[in-house]
């Protein structure tokens, strides 16, 4: 569903359910999810994001294992210059992933990852963009049924890439 609140708030939702099965493990997890998003234009060249998404997650670190993640994310973005083809944003973001209802090596696991940074976007053509980003990462898991119950890291990242539509 989408919607138009004022001229310059406008939302969507989607709802939806997610099943996921594994022929290796013979394991089988359902649950809702749902995505929202509003964006507030801030001016003629200025736009707030806040999205949040709830969903079923693959488990990299154990098959036999899913989460459900919650995930949020605010971005500020900002048309420069009078021909809007260069824009800079800024954004934060917070996953957690909760093991707790989930069967395998990993129940009881609890994920957070809290996220920042910015970017640069040049518009070449219609079809044709680079971006170059920056992110600073702070990841924590903890996992009581594991010799080692906490793992912890952070990370800087820096990206540059070319988006080519057709």
């Amino acid at each position: 569903a989408e919607g138009e609140f004022t001229e310059k708030l406008t939302g969507t939702l989607q709802f939806g359910y997610q099943q996921r099965s594994s022929d290796l493990t013979g394991i089988s997890a359902g649950a809702p999810t749902v995505t929202a998003e509003l964006e507030q234009l801030l001016g003629d060249r200025t736009m707030l994001a806040l999205t949040y998404t709830r969903a079923n997650q693959v488990n990299p670190d154990a098959a036999d294992t899913a989460s459900v993640s919650d995930n949020i994310r605010l971005t500020l973005r900002r048309a420069l210059g009078n021909r809007e083809k260069w824009f800079a944003s800024v954004f934060g973001g917070y996953l957690q992933n909760d093991f707790s209802g989930s069967f395998g090596s990993l129940n009881g696991r609890s994920d957070t990852f809290f996220s920042f940074g910015g970017s640069l976007d040049y518009q070449i053509q219609e079809w044709l963009s680079s971006n170059l980003t920056y992110t600073f990462a702070d990841f924590s898991a903890d996992i009581p049924s594991q010799p080692l119950s906490s793992i912890d890291y952070q990370v800087n990242m820096i990206s540059l890439s070319a988006n080519i539509g057709f």
